[in-house]
């Protein structure tokens, strides 16, 4: 799951700008190529545009909840074609992330108490697990 430069391409959404600096550098260092954003608005234009390999989405969005944006973009016709992993990130209890994650069809989650220590280790594995053919299909404009 690489791009036409051999990196994988992640776009991280997160009010936090901090937590987006410091998740930025950690999978940066790591070899991958980052995209932030902080607010859900306008997030699937950015998927469909960035076309990223794996988006990391909080989940306590002021807007709008990560697990319901996920719920919204994942029916999107790109996304079923191979678009990019849809993987939640949150502090809330990992027993609670986790049935949220099955909840609203997310393809796993990340705890952010575990950031960045294991983002790029946890961020390595969903790729590898999922494969060299997901990519994210451009919807015609």
């Amino acid at each position: 799951m690489t791009h036409t430069d051999g990196v994988a391409k992640i776009l991280i959404l997160d009010d936090s700008e901090v937590l987006l600096a410091v998740a930025r550098a950690s999978l940066e260092a790591a070899g991958y190529s980052v995209v932030t954003r902080d607010s859900p608005i306008g997030f699937s234009a950015m998927l469909r545009d960035e076309r990223p390999d794996l988006a990391l989405i909080d989940v306590l969005m002021p807007a709008l909840a990560g697990s319901r944006l996920v719920e919204i973009v994942r029916p999107l016709p790109a996304r079923r074609h191979g678009g990019p992993l849809l993987v939640l990130h949150s502090g809330i209890l990992e027993s609670a992330l986790e049935r949220l994650t099955k909840e609203c069809g997310a393809d796993g989650y990340i705890v952010k108490s575990r950031m960045p220590r294991d983002l790029p280790t946890r961020v390595g594995q969903f790729l590898a697990a999922h494969g060299p053919s997901r990519r994210y299909e451009r919807s015609p404009r």
